[in-house]
């Protein structure tokens, strides 16, 4: 019990000196190693408050600036996802088009697609920022046929009467194909991937310039290369069918 809090701050020492050399294998072992320690510290700790030895608190000071943590947080992204435990957060949302979509549900992030038939799209207005790696969800809730979504990254300069092969880069749930506008004009590219039935996680690393796409969680290097970042760019989605709706759960 008493060794507990110096075999955390041994494993957080550790982790910050982790700092060069993420191609070397070991280091990335060490990481994850020292990780999986500072776990099982936090389950022995857990044991002992269960059997009535209650553990005192202690304080960690952390010797990293907070450019060095956020730079750290970028580069464990690109190897998984972080989030309070490991879940993605709900928030509200707004969007560019609201003619032709609407948002409900307790956190306001459900989108229904109103009006008539046929695709019209829309931003979500959360700004992608350089230099930084966002993630975020799609959740598939109601469809009449199959979901005919498309899904992606947009400019500022998106216009909900464009054609989705004119406007942004995307995946389309119905066919698992990839459909985008210039630089790349993929006009039905195939993937792995048949469809998608429940989910689409979406990475944009905004230095790298990549989108990726991981459909059911099923990881199959569905990438974009080289996305143009001159302009702002935005979480984007087309629908066809009225009624149709999905959930944006940000990372």
């Amino acid at each position: 019990m008493e060794k507990l809090p110096n075999k955390v701050k041994i494993s957080i020492d550790k982790v910050n000196n982790i700092n060069n050399g993420w191609d070397d294998e070991n280091k990335l072992c060490s990481l994850i190693n020292e990780c999986l320690n500072i776990e099982n510290s936090i389950k022995d700790i857990k044991i002992l408050n269960s059997n009535n030895l209650k553990f005192t608190s202690f304080d960690i000071e952390f010797n990293i600036t907070e450019k060095e943590m956020n730079t750290l947080k970028n580069i464990i992204s690109n190897f998984g996802y972080i989030g309070e435990n490991n879940k993605f957060l709900k928030s509200e949302i707004k969007l560019n088009n609201l003619k032709d979509y609407s948002l409900s549900g307790e956190n306001n992030d459900i989108i229904t697609k109103v009006g008539s038939d046929g695709y019209r799209g829309t931003i979500i207005l959360n700004e992608l920022q350089k230099n930084k790696v966002h993630t975020w969800k799609i959740k598939l809730l109601n469809s009449r046929d199959n979901f005919h979504f498309y899904v992606g990254v947009a400019s500022s300069e998106f216009d909900a009467n464009k054609s989705y092969s004119d406007c942004g880069w995307y995946f389309y749930c119905w066919n698992g194909r990839l459909y985008s506008g210039p630089p790349h004009k993929f006009s039905g590219k195939s993937t792995k991937i048949n469809s998608a039935k429940n989910e689409i996680i979406l990475i944009m690393n905004m230095k790298e310039r990549t989108l990726k796409f991981i459909i059911d969680n099923k990881d199959d290097n569905i990438i974009y290369n080289d996305i143009p970042i001159d302009k702002p760019l935005y979480p984007a989605i087309y629908m066809y069918y009225t009624k149709d709706s999905l959930q944006y759960i940000k990372g």
